[in-house]
């Protein structure tokens, strides 16, 4: 007896999130802060993160108050061009599956301004408030760098 084939209902949903986020941030101090995959609790203080391995393939894993996890792998590297990327290999934080982030930084249209450039890729089952909850989390998460660099000039 074969399986049934999955409904529509059932299969996974591709999805696309870009976000493009300005901080009040020159560029190359929020790159030194998004650009160090070994310390992404600098910019999102409430999680512990522990690291295994270092450079293209290190792993790191955020564990929130909660009790919550999620494991990242280190991806992709562009220094000259502020581009990091990075996927998720385990946890549960968000009912996402093979989620891919790149993250890219450029200088904006005023001085002391970056743009921080998100674009993430992600199976998930349909939900909808899963954008929305995404986008929230990215914006948190991107806005603790500005949340540092102004804490660090004060």
């Amino acid at each position: 007896m074969k399986p049934d084939a999955p409904t529509q209902e059932q299969a996974p949903t591709m999805l696309l999130l870009r976000i493009a986020h300005e901080i009040a941030a020159p560029a190359d101090r929020a790159w030194d802060i998004a650009g160090d995959f070994e310390r992404v609790d600098r910019w999102i203080p409430e999680v512990k993160c522990t690291v295994e391995g270092r450079g293209i393939g290190a792993r790191r894993t955020l564990t929130y108050p909660d009790g919550r996890w999620v494991c990242e792998r280190f991806d992709r590297f562009e220094p000259v061009a502020m581009l990091i990327g990075y996927s998720i290999v385990g946890g549960g934080v968000m009912p996402l599956q093979d989620l891919r982030v790149v993250l890219q930084l450029r200088q904006g249209h005023r001085d002391g301004v970056t743009v921080v450039d998100c674009v993430a890729t992600a199976r998930a089952q349909e939900h909808p408030a899963l954008p929305q909850i995404i986008s929230g989390f990215a914006a948190r998460a991107l806005g603790g760098i500005e949340q540092l660099r102004i804490r660090a000039s004060t």
